[in-house]
């Protein structure tokens, strides 16, 4: 198979599903998949994001060398909202390695209170920055202080879950 021409061919659950399959755990084909998500094509990013997102929960391990580029693409601007979308999806339930904590807990920060950001990209930020914050007791209080500020918004449901369960990784 070729992934890119498998990408170019549509978006559906169908086509994302055979490249879940054909990557499996190849961490060859999973660099084919992921060069693609990097590269400069959009509509292909987007498109790669959705697989690349479930490969890499279910093998965490072939993320691991592309820790810094994620965070880098997370830091840019105009990307599609499902770049973010998927690159916290991930990382919301990785053991990020400490050196990399500080910028990105900064950026989940920028994501959280951004209120046009994307319901679901605050969330997951949510989620990631709770389990960043969580041993470091000055990130801890400074991860509350905004919690709390959202908590006393009017906010979605989906975020109001997700600020219930972050405090309670933070109280943990």
């Amino acid at each position: 198979m070729n992934i890119q021409e498998e990408l170019e061919s549509g978006h559906s659950k169908t086509i994302t599903n055979h490249i879940i399959k054909y990557v499996g755990r190849d961490k060859t084909r999973f660099n084919e998949l992921i060069a693609i998500f990097f590269g400069k094509d959009k509509k292909l990013q987007q498109r790669a994001a959705w697989p690349l997102g479930y490969l890499a929960e279910g093998n965490p391990r072939l993320i691991e060398p592309h820790l810094k580029k994620l965070i880098r693409l997370l830091e840019q601007k105009g990307n599609h909202p499902a770049v973010a979308r998927c690159i916290l999806r991930i990382f919301q339930q990785y053991d990020m390695p400490d050196k990399y904590h500080g910028e990105l807990i900064d950026q989940c920060f920028k994501f959280i209170l951004n209120p046009s950001t994307p319901i679901a990209i605050r969330a997951f930020a949510i989620t990631t920055a709770a389990h960043i914050a969580a041993p470091y007791p000055e990130l801890r209080r400074e991860m509350f202080l905004v919690l709390d500020e959202l908590a006393n918004e009017d906010q979605p449901p989906a975020l109001r879950v997700r600020l219930k369960n972050a405090f309670k990784t933070l109280r943990a």
